[in-house]
């Protein structure tokens, strides 16, 4: 494939990408917010457009972006937004049950910080999901009320 050929290709992509969020679809919000973060086909690396781009799939209830905005707001890098925000929208996209967002929250849940971790138990315990200490540890009872939220029964 020639240079020019794979230009075209990256062009019609972008375009594509763009077009397709333009109409609102948050799959292709959130993977803009990938290349924008990242850089990738032709896209300048720009941290505070993927911020938007996240920002606005995960107001679309985008699972993947919800998770990847929280992790932007508890990395400190959202201008307003504070670790219960950032708790909130890691309770919405476990609450769609998106399987990944499960994994992450189990398997590492020192990604994110105490603050957050804080936060995302007393969103379970209100919502009747944990009824144990709110000490940012992700121990047996947090882990069971992840799985409660995710929608698995106990």
């Amino acid at each position: 494939m020639s240079g020019a050929s794979a230009s075209i290709r990256t062009w019609k992509a972008l375009t594509l990408f763009r077009k397709s969020a333009d109409a609102g679809f948050a799959d292709a919000i959130n993977d803009l917010g990938f290349l924008h973060f990242q850089g990738g086909l032709g896209i300048t690396r720009d941290p505070k457009k993927a911020i938007e781009f996240f920002g606005k799939a995960a107001d679309l209830r985008h699972p993947e972006a919800m998770f990847n905005y929280a992790a932007l707001i508890d990395d400190g890098i959202v201008d307003g937004k504070q670790p219960d925000d950032a708790a909130e929208y890691l309770y919405r996209a476990l609450r769609s049950g998106n399987e990944e967002v499960l994994g992450q929250l189990s398997d590492n849940p020192d990604m994110f910080k105490v603050s957050t971790r804080r936060s995302l138990q007393r969103k379970l315990a209100e919502r009747s999901f944990y009824t144990g200490t709110i000490d940012g540890q992700f121990g047996p009872q947090t882990q069971r009320g992840l799985r409660q939220a995710y929608g698995l029964s106990e």
